[in-house]
């Protein structure tokens, strides 16, 4: 027994021992408590500067998005073994930092989701002020609405075949990042960093229906349960913008929240919000309806993707300056475990059926993968 483990187990016997009716539901609830535990399982190389990850729906197939390569890699969620390689056709373009050129390209992927059950997957390309979508069965996909198409050279390692594929592409707004897809399936936002804005798709045609001014650089994305409202988290505004998705009107900014808001996951019963914020380390949860702050934990280092269990009893957080995956008990809303990964880990995803924690570690091309073990205490 560890000393946290000792610790809350005195705490209890002291609390009966003060309250003896206390004492069969306390100790049921103890005896039933479970609590879980992340031990790094395999370690698996990846194309250069892995920026996210995502599972398909069936959970049997990891989708990686390498930013600086121009690619996707596809690997089976079990064994962990690359099947599938997408590399995107390179377009040069110029960029600006602090006034200084440099030569990018537009095809970089960001994040990605997946509708149609997981036939279609939705990517964000950095530099080229739009997103992709494509057939995950092989089928040649053409959207009505479609702005035009990008290429692709995809590989499929397990049949030693290599073939060109047309993607459609849809233009958005400038420095497309977070993608979702709204619960009822029918609408892609896109939070576009630079243009300070959230393009609204339609996931069956690709037609663009517009967007909303939010604040500055938008980044994380959720969503009510009924699909009407959405919440986009405002990285240098320090803002949670509130706005309706099918009318797309924002309808207020929510303020004080704290320092650069980055994630954003909602729970399945639709009531709590899960934020992680950049700047300050925190993790704050919020009453969906009332919009307010309900609780909160400090993570430290520079939040990045978090992400949840199924029932949301349980958050994982990148800790991206301390290289650190963070365990957090939302019940409680402590933090239970910290464990390190490798080097600056930036995306992160739950399988529920494999039991693991895939992170991305963006600084050296790599994914870490966790077993995420039950122990009955």
């Amino acid at each position: 027994m560890n000393r946290r483990d000792f610790i809350k187990k005195s705490t209890l016997l002291s609390l009966m021992t003060a309250n003896p009716k206390m004492m069969s539901s306390t100790l049921e609830d103890y005896v039933n408590s479970v609590d879980i535990e992340m031990m790094l399982n395999n370690k698996i190389n990846t194309g250069n500067s892995p920026k996210s990850i995502v599972f398909s729906p069936d959970m049997k197939k990891a989708h990686i998005n390498n930013l600086k390569d121009c690619s996707t890699w596809v690997f089976d969620a079990k064994n962990h073994s690359l099947e599938q390689t997408i590399n995107y056709e390179k377009t040069l373009i110029k960029l600006y930092d602090k006034k200084e050129q440099y030569n990018s390209f537009e095809e970089k992927p960001v994040e990605s989701c997946f509708s149609h059950e997981g036939q279609r997957l939705w990517t964000s390309l950095h530099n080229a002020n739009g997103i992709i979508v494509q057939d995950t069965k092989g089928e040649l996909l053409s959207l009505k609405k479609q702005t035009g198409t990008k290429k692709a050279t995809l590989k499929n390692l397990l049949a030693g075949q290599k073939k060109i594929i047309n993607l459609p592409f849809i233009k958005t707004g400038k420095t497309p990042k977070i993608i979702k897809l709204t619960p009822d399936g029918q609408r892609i936002c896109v939070a576009n960093w630079d243009s300070g804005t959230v393009s609204f798709i339609d996931s069956e045609t690709g037609k663009n229906y517009g967007s909303i001014n939010t604040g500055y650089a938008p980044r994380g994305i959720a969503f009510t349960n009924n699909s009407k409202i959405g919440f986009v988290a405002n990285f240098f505004s320090h803002t949670i913008s509130v706005f309706e998705v099918y009318t797309m009107k924002k309808i207020f900014d929510i303020k004080n929240v704290g320092k650069n808001p980055r994630h954003i996951l909602i729970d399945k019963k639709g009531e709590s919000m899960y934020v992680g914020f950049h700047g300050d380390g925190y993790i704050r949860q919020f009453d969906v309806e009332k919009k307010t702050i309900e609780d909160e934990v400090k993570i430290g280092g520079q939040i990045r993707t978090i992400t949840a269990t199924p029932n949301f009893k349980y958050l994982f957080a990148d800790s991206y300056s301390r290289n650190e995956v963070v365990l957090i008990n939302t019940k409680s809303m402590a933090v239970e475990q910290r464990i390190k990964s490798l080097y600056k880990p930036v995306g992160a995803a739950y399988n529920y059926k494999t039991k693991q924690l895939w992170v991305t570690n963006q600084g050296n091309a790599t994914v870490s993968i966790f077993d995420v073990k039950e122990k009955q205490l």
